[in-house]
């Protein structure tokens, strides 16, 4: 215990003490005063001479009053005594109390910073242990997607490996074939065969030239009867629609409010205009009506058995005006976002584009970004930086499949080819 917390104890038991003592002093001042005036009246009446009866009478009767009053007194100081005896072993033990609860805080008290310290120091090693598991997870992840990919290029080498085996055994067999036949025989079936060779080579270039030349032709057709503005690059073809582009001013200050420079603190919202959402379904209708005999999704009894299955797929691709960002990781995030945001509406507003897929089984949509690596020019060389900020559609076209009627051919001569 303090000096001052005993100080204010002892004080404050003082301050007791010390109105019990004037009550006992009181009491005790009132009884001598009586005392005084009765050896006072009592003294008088012996030297004086004898008062009337009933004077007398009335002193004695106060006499006994009075002492009446004395042994009242005197067993009211007993009792105040007795009591305040019992008050102070009170105090003396509320006060060895008080210094063991003194003690005993002190102790919780130090008990308590010493808990403080090693809590503040399990909550640091909890989170490191946390960052630790973080990153672990991240890593077993990794770990996962590589392991996959693992399996998936395992099971391509197996495919691979069993088509090899089927072409030893297929080769085999022309070595059979041709092991009777004379150098002579075997120089012309050798020529033969690059002559196959070459007419397959150009044959299937001009049926891919002409199936994408003629999926192009009708895609124009087609746009040109409702109303949407397309151009064509025939070399690549790619396909782009003036009307959709993204707006200029899509960015959102910190306050989330739409609106200010397209360059310093832009963040994707994906807007168009009312127009390029319009653009959008017809360019969705258009494609519906054109697609399924290209992808392979219909009869083929329907279709054009030359074109029929030729595509393979269409990339939805984002681009963005060169300078728009500062950075060119920011340009591929949002000339990304910009391709989805169209392969979003377009498959959404045309819901049966996703039944369509290539002669492989594959979806026939997918998107790709390439930031401002891919700027348009006008005629003089100038940048247009709104015709920039674009969407194209590019379409790619499968290998050409060697017709049945060649594949029959070849193998009457041994020559093992896939259908």
């Amino acid at each position: 215990m303090s000096s001052n917390e005993r100080s204010l104890i002892e004080d404050e038991g003082a301050g007791y003490l010390v109105s019990v003592s004037d009550l006992m002093s009181g009491l005790l001042y009132i009884f001598i005063i009586l005392l005084v005036g009765f050896i006072l009246t009592y003294t008088t009446s012996q030297n004086e001479p004898m008062v009337p009866e009933k004077i007398f009478i009335e002193a004695e009767k106060e006499r006994v009053q009075w002492k009446k009053t004395f042994h009242v007194l005197s067993d009211s100081y007993i009792d105040l005594s007795k009591k305040f005896d019992e008050l102070k072993k009170n105090f003396d033990g509320l006060v060895r109390k008080h210094e063991t609860l003194v003690t005993d805080h002190r102790a919780l008290k130090a008990d308590h910073l010493i808990l403080e310290r090693e809590n503040s120091d399990i909550k640091e090693l909890l989170s490191k242990y946390l960052m630790q598991i973080a990153v672990l997870k991240k890593d077993r992840d990794s770990l996962q997607e590589r392991i996959e990919v693992l399996e998936i290029t395992v099971a391509i080498r197996d495919e691979e490996i069993e088509r090899l085996k089927e072409d030893i055994i297929t080769l085999k067999k022309s070595l059979e074939l041709f092991g009777d036949l004379s150098a002579e025989e075997l120089s012309k079936i050798i020529k033969d065969l690059e002559w196959i060779k070459e007419y397959l080579i150009e044959y299937l270039e001009q049926l891919h030239t002409s199936s994408k030349k003629e999926l192009l032709s009708s895609l124009n057709e087609v746009a040109r009867e409702k109303g949407l503005i397309v151009n064509f690059d025939e070399r690549t073809a790619v396909m782009r629609v003036p009307g959709i582009r993204f707006m200029q001013d899509v960015s959102v200050g910190s306050d989330g409010v739409v609106g200010g420079s397209y360059k310093s603190n832009y963040q994707f919202t994906g807007l168009f205009s009312d127009k390029a959402y319009k653009e959008i379904e017809k360019l969705g209708e258009m494609l519906l009506q054109v697609l399924p005999c290209y992808t392979g999704s219909v009869d083929r009894s329907e279709c054009n058995p030359r074109t029929y299955g030729s595509l393979k797929i269409i990339l939805i691709e984002g681009h963005v005006a060169p300078n728009d960002f500062n950075s060119n990781q920011r340009t591929m995030e949002v000339s990304s976002r910009h391709s989805f945001t169209v392969y979003d509406d377009l498959l959404n507003g045309t819901k049966k584009l996703r039944t369509l897929f290539n002669r492989d089984r594959e979806p026939i949509f997918s998107i790709s970004g390439y930031g401002a690596s891919r700027p348009l020019t006008d005629i003089k060389g100038n940048m247009q930086h709104d015709d920039n900020r674009r969407v194209d559609l590019r379409f790619i076209m499968s290998t050409p499949m060697i017709p049945v009627e060649i594949i029959n051919q070849l193998k009457k001569v041994g020559i093992p080819l896939n259908e």
